[in-house]
C-alpha cells in the first residue's frame, strides 16, 4: 500500500508539471513578458502597472553536492523563480522610472516523499530601484542602461537557519549588436553582531561577502536560435579566493517561452548554502529573456 501511495503522489506531481509546461507553451509574449526597460520608459501610462522583472523559470535540478549537507535530502529537486516589478514614478529629465521589485527563488524537494516533499529553501528579495536608459550611440554602443537599487534578501527562517542581508547596488549594462555586458558592484549595509547565535536581532551571516564577493559581471550573447548568459562573482581575495560561475542557455520554443538550461559552480547559489560549495545543473522552461 505504501508503494502504491508513493506512486500516486509522484504521478500527481508529474501531471502537475506537465500541465504547467503546457500552460507555459501557450502563454502570449505580449501578456507575459516585456523588456525590463521598455520603449515607454518615461511615460505616465506605465506607472502602477505590474510588469515582469527577471525571467520566470521552472527546472528540474541535479545537485551532486547536496547530500553532503544533509543525508535526508535528495540530489534531484525542483527549482523555480518568480519575479515582477511595479513602476511607481517617472524621473523627469532622466528618461527613467522609480520602481519596486520582488524576486523569489524556491528549491523544492518534490520527489522526496519520505520527508513530505518539503521546500528545502526559499529566498525572498524585495527591492526599491531607479532605472535609466540612454538610447544614444556611444563608442559603438547601441544602448546604455543603469539601475541604482536597495535590496533586502532573506530566507524567511529563524534561529540558526536565518539568513539575510541588505545591499545597495549600481548596475550598468552596455548593449553592442548581439552582446550585452553588465557590471553590478554592491555595498553591504553593516549590521550589529549577535550576542548569541540564536538571537533574532543582529547579523545572520557576517562572512557572506567572503563567499559572494562585492559584485558580479555578466555577459550575454543572443541570437534568433539561442541566448547564452554568463554570470561571475569573486571576492577579490588572492589568498582566500571564493566565487561562482553560472551559465544559462535559452532556446526559444514559442513566443517568449524557451527551453532552459542552468549550470552553477561555486558559492552563494542560495542563502542557506552561501558558504557551501555547490555544483548544480538543471533543465526546464523559461518565460522571458535574460536582459
Amino acid at each position: 500500500m505504501l508503494l502504491i501511495t508513493q506512486f500516486r503522489n509522484i504521478h500527481q506531481r508529474l501531471i502537475m508539471l506537465t500541465c504547467l509546461a503546457l500552460c507555459l507553451m501557450h502563454l502570449s509574449a505580449d501578456a507575459v513578458y516585456a523588456q525590463v526597460f521598455s520603449q515607454a520608459t518615461g511615460t505616465r501610462g506605465d506607472i502602477f502597472r505590474l510588469e515582469p522583472y527577471k525571467p520566470l523559470y521552472f527546472i528540474g535540478a541535479f545537485d551532486r553536492t547536496l547530500d553532503t549537507q544533509n543525508p535526508t535530502l535528495q540530489e534531484v529537486e525542483v527549482q523555480f523563480q518568480l519575479s515582477f516589478k511595479i513602476p511607481v514614478s517617472t524621473i523627469p529629465f532622466w528618461n527613467g522610472k522609480a520602481a519596486i521589485g520582488y524576486t523569489q527563488v524556491s528549491y523544492w524537494q518534490m520527489f522526496n516523499t519520505d520527508y513530505s516533499s518539503s521546500f528545502r529553501e526559499t529566498n525572498y528579495a524585495p527591492e526599491v530601484m531607479a532605472a535609466f536608459e540612454s538610447g544614444s550611440t556611444l563608442l559603438g554602443l547601441e544602448r546604455i542602461r543603469t539601475v541604482v537599487s536597495f535590496i533586502h534578501q532573506s530566507n524567511g527562517r529563524g534561529g540558526l537557519e536565518s539568513r539575510s542581508w541588505n545591499r545597495l547596488y549600481a548596475e550598468a549594462k552596455l548593449d553592442w549588436e548581439q552582446i550585452t555586458i553588465g557590471l553590478k558592484p554592491w555595498y553591504r549595509i553593516p549590521e550589529s553582531a549577535k550576542k548569541l547565535p540564536t538571537d533574532a536581532r543582529g547579523d545572520d551571516n557576517p562572512d557572506i561577502l567572503r563567499f559572494l564577493g562585492y559584485g558580479e559581471l555578466t555577459a550575454e550573447y543572443r541570437d534568433k536560435a539561442f541566448s547564452v548568459l554568463m554570470t561571475g562573482r569573486d571576492n577579490l581575495r588572492p589568498h582566500d579566493n571564493r566565487g561562482s560561475l553560472q551559465l544559462e542557455l535559452a532556446i526559444p520554443i514559442r513566443n517568449d517561452v524557451s527551453f532552459y538550461i542552468q549550470a552553477f559552480d561555486g558559492y552563494g547559489e542560495s542563502l542557506i548554502d552561501y558558504n557551501r560549495y555547490t555544483s548544480r545543473i538543471g533543465a526546464g522552461f523559461m518565460v522571458g529573456r535574460f536582459q
